[in-house]
């Protein structure tokens, strides 16, 4: 595990108030077991299937699909025999709370291919290619 508490191979990050973003890289076959982030953080897939469970269920996640957990959540993690690439946001609430007005949710949030994941593109996309406005975007 890394300083950030993200497990894998961190591709890149970037750092804004009260969000850091990583694009992260795990390896087909890859065990995470039960552990928690300190961070509020949100998941897309970008390319690869896993296993995720977390709050007594278990769900499988695709591309396109978006899971949010709060803070010191326990979850565990199987990526199956592709590698899987995702998008990861980690979340200050405090900061989110002081600098935006906004609050992040307070339970496990798991959707596939909604509205949601082509805001997570988006923001992806500002992640991946940033100029002198992706800051804002972000």
């Amino acid at each position: 595990m890394n300083p950030t508490g993200v497990q894998g191979h961190i591709l890149r990050t970037s750092r804004e108030p009260g969000i850091v973003c990583h694009e992260v890289l795990y390896d087909s076959g890859t065990t995470l077991d039960t552990h928690v982030h300190e961070s509020n953080f949100i998941v897309g897939s970008l390319d690869g299937h896993y296993r995720e469970r977390a709050c007594g269920s278990e769900f499988e996640c695709h591309p396109r699909s978006i899971v949010f957990h709060p803070a010191r959540e326990e979850h565990a993690v199987y990526i199956g025999d592709t590698i899987v690439r995702c998008f990861v946001i980690e979340l200050d609430a405090a900061e989110m709370q002081q600098r935006y007005d906004a609050k992040v949710p307070a339970s496990l949030l798991h959707v596939d291919c909604s509205p949601l994941a082509t805001v997570l593109t988006n923001l992806y996309g500002e992640f991946r290619t940033a100029d002198a406005c992706s800051s804002l975007a972000i």
